[in-house]
């Protein structure tokens, strides 16, 4: 019984902060890993605070962020899709090549504002980030702002990919396994041997 009433607690407490509180991706996640820390699964927890099932799994990944990655979706620099993106890359396991994809995915991301920002005179209009952007609750769309040099999900997602695809065309090893994990969302080149 006491087990039962401080899960009830927890949930109680866990609707309140996401309920009252625009919680980052991060605090978010840390939130729901409480909740499975206590015993409950997945899906009642989906239930108990009114998501999919799909989503708090979706959430519960962000746990498994290296501290640098996690600080960069804190911050915001990585939108909630890119940190998801980024997770799928460091459960490989591989962190040279963890490291090479985020370098190369963020000069991308650099090359990109430069020339935005050469062509116009500014740097480009950015979603920032909310608790919600881009995690497939509510609409998805931040405030936008001027010079933040944050991109929205589906550009940082584009950059992650691309840095991935050329890793992969250089690694026939590292395609694979980039494959396997689920990293290379469009195979454009053949890496087959």
């Amino acid at each position: 019984i006491r087990t039962n009433k401080k899960i009830s607690d927890l949930v109680a407490a866990t609707i309140a902060n996401m309920s009252s509180l625009q919680l980052s991706p991060i605090q978010k996640a840390a939130q729901l890993k409480k909740l499975v820390d206590a015993g409950m699964s997945q899906k009642k927890i989906a239930s108990s605070i009114g998501q999919s099932a799909a989503s708090v799994t979706l959430y519960l990944k962000l746990n498994d962020l290296s501290e640098e990655t996690r600080k960069k979706v804190e911050s915001g620099f990585y939108t909630f899709t890119a940190g998801l993106d980024m997770a799928r890359i460091e459960a490989m396991n591989d962190p040279d090549l963890a490291l090479e994809i985020k370098r190369r995915a963020e000069e991308k991301a650099a090359k990109e504002a430069q020339k935005l920002a050469a062509a116009t005179g500014k740097f480009p209009k950015t979603e920032k980030p909310t608790a919600n952007a881009g995690s497939g609750t509510g609409s998805g769309k931040g405030k936008q702002g001027a010079g933040t040099g944050r991109q929205s999900d589906s550009v940082q997602s584009r950059h992650i990919n691309a840095a991935a695809s050329e890793v992969a065309a250089a690694n026939p090893k590292a395609a694979k396994a980039l494959k396997d994990a689920g990293v290379l969302k469009k195979q454009t080149v053949d890496f087959s041997v």
